[in-house]
């Protein structure tokens, strides 16, 4: 019974790799992809999360208080024809383009912060934000929780 719960767990977890992993990559690729993804889902947390929500559905702690709600990061695709918005999620984060219909900058200019250097031994701020944009991507593939 325990090996058979696990082995669905298991399977379970495969299920929810994000798209750029492989099943058929080496195993140490795969753990790597695997640092990589969590490094970015720590970046998540800490500079997004309170503002954009646990979920990306722009429910973050804070975001009550802020003059323009914050998007739900769930729903990129739909708004975009159907297609995650990569280069644009990547000129968002980094500050390139400001989301005009926003007006002023509600949203801190990560790369900025991810450029300085905060943390010692991270990855540079280029990876960083493409690791951010590969969380966003998983947010947005994650099917909406049923209504009720």
């Amino acid at each position: 019974m325990l090996k058979t719960t696990i082995t669905v767990l298991a399977a379970v977890a495969l299920l929810a790799l994000p798209t750029w992993t492989v099943a058929t990559q080496p195993e140490q690729e795969s753990q790597e992809s695997w640092q990589r993804f969590n490094a970015a889902l720590a970046d998540y947390q800490r500079y997004c999360q309170s503002c954009h929500g646990k979920e990306g559905r722009g429910d973050g702690s804070v975001a009550k208080w802020l003059k323009v709600p914050p998007p739900d990061l769930t729903q990129l695709s739909e708004r975009h024809d159907g297609m995650f918005p990569a280069e644009r999620a990547m000129r968002v984060v980094d500050g390139r383009e400001e989301v005009k219909a926003h007006g002023r900058r509600e949203m801190p200019i990560w790369g900025e912060v991810l450029a300085a250097g905060d943390e010692p031994g991270a990855a540079p701020a280029s990876e960083r934000i493409t690791g951010l944009v590969d969380v966003l991507r998983w947010l947005d593939d994650k099917p909406a929780p049923p209504a009720g």
